[in-house]
């Protein structure tokens, strides 16, 4: 996945998201141990990382777990040049990103979780860290080498996901192929 140019994201709920992740850098030390002074970490460990091409997402993206709150029922973006054009069924995620202007609604970074421990029901930051979940972030990602600073950033995780790099599958529902 390191050189992989495009992802095309799909999960049962019914993400089928493509974007670019070409010449970015993903973030792969997420193991929870920091072996150096000043390093960090989250908790639980398990993600990994990276920065969309500015407006190179499109696609739908259907967050079935979380999306700025846990979700009863799915929500629905709409993502069109790199931008959340709508949403449906997440209006506090929707107006959240909306504090961040129109660079509030990019889709600026994803994770792909893979933790065999971690839960989706336990706390936003560990769902995201789950076998097979996807972490879609609107707002900044200057902290993953993008260039969206807006001073928002919106997270929204869906279950299942399977990616292909650059049209091979490499993951199916999380698990590697």
């Amino acid at each position: 996945m390191r050189k992989a140019e495009v992802l095309r994201l799909t999960a049962p709920a019914g993400t089928d998201l493509t974007l670019s992740v070409g010449g970015r850098r993903w973030i792969t030390g997420d193991t929870g141990r920091c072996q150096r002074r000043g390093a960090f970490a989250t908790f639980p460990a398990g993600e990994l990382l990276v920065a969309a091409v500015e407006g190179s997402a499109e696609g739908t993206l259907v967050a079935d777990v979380y999306f700025h709150a846990f979700l009863r029922a799915a929500a629905t973006v709409t993502v069109r040049e790199g931008y959340a054009v709508r949403v449906d069924g997440a209006a506090g995620a929707e107006e959240a990103m909306d504090v961040g202007g129109h660079e509030g609604r990019h889709l600026s970074r994803l994770g792909l979780g893979f933790n065999p421990q971690a839960s989706l029901s336990a706390t936003p930051l560990e769902a995201m860290k789950a076998v097979g979940a996807l972490h879609a972030g609107f707002g900044d990602n200057g902290a993953l080498g993008g260039a969206v600073d807006c001073g928002v950033q919106v997270e929204a995780v869906a279950k299942g996901v399977s990616v292909e790099a650059d049209g091979e599958a490499v993951l199916d529902r999380g698990r590697p192929l």
